[in-house]
């Protein structure tokens, strides 16, 4: 629609492209100005402000109102044209678009650089006319052009302009600050970066991790030509080493910093409105109305020395038909409500993350290390498996109840081992060994259902507060790990068979029967690192689901996971639909709101596993670039033989490396190497054969 009878967008003007009129040009995007000297066929000569000479169409041009002074000599006519175009571009801004375009109330309308001069200036005088025309020709927001003329934007195009052009003004802002910063911090270290500039960081921080891509990665690309730029720093490489250089530049971070927490950013802190509830949680009474009352049962924990977040106790007492083993797991679900904040907040995080420097835990430690926690001598609520033994240790009968205990002792794996190694000489080692004997049978009866068990010397490796790296091998299958281990599966076997029976929808855990025995063994690979790989290779990936299968290397028909509910949010899920069944009878969730809690929890439990599977690696390897002397020798086994090189298992490390040793090796086969690069932070290691090695 137009507002404005016109015949023409163009200047009125007799003859607008007569010599000695003014007009302009585009070239590369930029305005020329210039006067016309003449004509020749459907071309006009053209005197630019440059004081160049040009032959352009008519449909190139544009033609401004009035005419050159009728100046002699050409510079003169130069320097009025640069004079006219200088004045032109430092007075556009003070065009008011906005309120020339809120005149036409959001509609949009067709108009004239003659017009809108017209309006603003109240003339069409030649200096006006291209002031109003680069005004226009400059214009983000309110007017789009058409050739010629202009076209108001309707309302909404423009907020939305509006809106990105104060963030894209927002955006230099903040990189001003960012640079001066970075600036002052490659000067001094210590000097501590806004929030702000911190948060402007973080895509150079992904960067770094290897961790953009598409347009994120674009975006990162474009920050870091910029910074690297204007700092004179990491200017050559690949972007992401380029990326890793300025950060370690600037004190960012250092060689020793761990990049997946970058890559996987996982959430770290808890904030606001969700601390609140803690603390009315903390504060508050637990109900222990409707609860077995089992606080006279001497209940024990056993953990690492170190863990303070203890789910599981356990008991066992002789009775006149046998014994009772009490199995006893930490009432999460009647501490978090399923509508609270902490619930929504453990299911974004789905478990806890176990990394070698850090600990990030699905709930706040004053819950999951203390009011949740199986303390020593602390009253606590627990859901309790009650299970019934014969004198041999055959299971007759069980119960789930909610219950309370108090947690006597709080015992450590080293302590149980030493325990089991020798007579009992008091009541809570006698317990102890009548719970070894019966996770023994536990285990047989599996492995005669076919359970596979492969014994092998598991990593440990932590950074403590001073960053000094311990690493050290513990056995997963001794006596004491075996004993947790196995009422652990005892307690979730039960979970599942009274699932199963009672017609409650569970998240059941499967692993399909692998294709051939795992144990055969045609090549005579030596019992050790390799022939443990071999046995692992051979065991097909376990499942989730909702439908009740076979386990095969647990050797059980049903199975789930409902023991660590502080830890793993599909437990607490678990807990709380049997809790719900044994309070009610009713089912709380039904198979399709199983299904998809599963299907939400991947993307978390996947992240969980890539950042604790990747911060170990990480930080094995920095172990090796710390302690190893230059021509050290480091000694491994070979595991596999069929990849591009041999994949060797370094010792008391675990490490699986590809080293290519440039002679015929078979699994099992010891060697000695050396390092010949590490880069613990591109996760690049290359070895090489020292001296061969039996």
């Amino acid at each position: 629609m137009k507002i404005f009878p016109t015949s023409s967008s163009r200047p009125a003007s007799e003859n607008p492209f007569a010599d000695g009129c003014l007009v302009c040009y585009e070239n590369n995007a930029n305005v020329v100005l210039g006067a016309i000297l003449g004509n020749k066929k459907d071309k006009y000569k053209i005197l630019n402000h440059k004081g160049s000479e040009v032959d352009l169409t008519a449909d190139r041009l544009y033609p401004i109102p009035g005419r050159i002074p009728a100046f002699e000599k050409t510079s003169e006519k130069t320097n009025y044209l640069e004079s006219l175009l200088n004045k032109a571009s430092t007075e556009q801004s003070q065009v008011d678009l906005a309120t020339i375009w809120e005149s036409f109330e959001g509609k949009e309308v067709e108009i004239s650089t003659q017009q809108v001069c017209e309006l603003f200036f109240g003339n069409n005088e030649s200096a006006n006319h291209l002031t109003t025309r680069l005004a226009l020709i400059g214009d983000k927001v309110y007017f789009k052009r058409k050739k010629d003329t202009f076209i108001s934007r309707p309302q909404e195009a423009v907020n939305s302009l509006l809106e990105a052009q104060r963030a894209a003004e927002r955006r230099e802002r903040q990189l001003e600050v960012l640079l001066k910063e970075l600036e002052t911090k490659l000067k001094d270290k210590a000097h501590n970066l806004s929030a702000e500039s911190l948060s402007m960081l973080a895509p150079l921080e992904e960067l770094a991790a290897e961790a953009t891509e598409g347009i994120d990665s674009k975006e990162s690309r474009n920050l870091l030509n910029y910074l690297t730029e204007k700092l004179h720093v990491a200017q050559n490489g690949r972007p992401e080493d380029r990326a890793l250089s300025l950060l370690v530049a600037i004190g960012h971070i250092t060689a020793r910093t761990n990049l997946g927490f970058f890559k996987y950013r996982p959430r770290i802190q808890f904030h606001g409105e969700l601390m609140e509830e803690v603390v009315a949680l903390v504060d508050s009474a637990s109900s222990v109305q409707d609860r077995l009352d089992l606080r006279h049962i001497h209940t024990f924990t056993i953990d690492d020395v170190t863990t303070k977040d203890m789910d599981d106790a356990l008991s066992v007492e002789q009775t006149e038909k046998g014994y009772q083993i009490g199995i006893h797991i930490s009432d999460v679900a009647s501490v978090i409500t399923e509508e609270s904040l902490l619930n929504k907040e453990a299911a974004l995080r789905g478990t806890t993350i176990y990394c070698p420097e850090k600990v990030i835990h699905m709930f706040p430690s004053s819950l999951s290390q203390e009011k949740m926690s199986l303390r020593e001598g602390i009253d606590t609520l627990c859901i309790s498996y009650l299970v019934d033994l014969s004198p041999d240790f055959e299971v007759r009968d069980f119960d789930i109840q909610p219950s309370i205990i108090r947690s006597r002792n709080k015992l450590s794996y080293e302590e149980v081992d030493a325990a089991l190694t020798r007579p009992a000489t008091n009541e809570l080692e006698s317990k102890l060994h009548i719970l070894n004997e019966c996770a023994n049978k536990l285990e047989v009866d599996r492995i005669d259902n076919g359970a596979v068990r492969v014994d092998r010397k598991e990593v440990a490796i932590t950074v403590n507060s001073r960053g000094e790296i311990q690493v050290g091998e513990y056995d997963e299958g001794s006596p004491a790990r075996s004993l947790v281990g196995e009422m652990m599966i005892l307690a979730n076997k039960l979970t599942a068979e009274f699932c199963d029976s009672k017609g409650i929808p569970c998240v059941y855990r499967a692993q399909p029967e692998p294709d051939e025995d795992p144990f055969s063994n045609p090549k005579g690979i030596p019992e050790g690192p390799a022939y443990d790989y071999l046995i692992r290779s051979r065991l097909k990936r376990s499942t989730i689901s909702i439908s009740p299968a076979p386990h095969s290397s647990l050797g059980l028909q049903r199975y789930t996971q409902a023991t660590s509910p502080i830890r793993r949010y599909l437990d607490l899920i678990i807990q709380r639909q049997l809790l719900h069944f044994i309070k009610t009878g009713e089912i709380k969730f039904s198979a399709e709101v199983l299904s998809n809690i599963i299907f939400e929890s991947e993307s978390s439990l996947t992240l969980a596993r890539y950042l604790s599977q990747e911060s170990k690696r990480f930080w094995l390897m920095q172990y090796l670039l710390e302690t190893t002397p230059r021509d050290g020798i480091i000694l491994g086994t070979v595991v596999r033989t069929d990849l591009r090189s041999p994949l060797v298992t370094l010792d008391g490390l675990g490490l699986t490396i590809l080293v290519d040793v440039g002679r015929d090796v078979r699994p099992g086969d010891r060697l000695a190497l050396k390092i010949v690069t590490i880069k613990p932070q591109r996760d690049y290691i290359k070895l090489e054969e020292a001296s061969p090695h039996s």
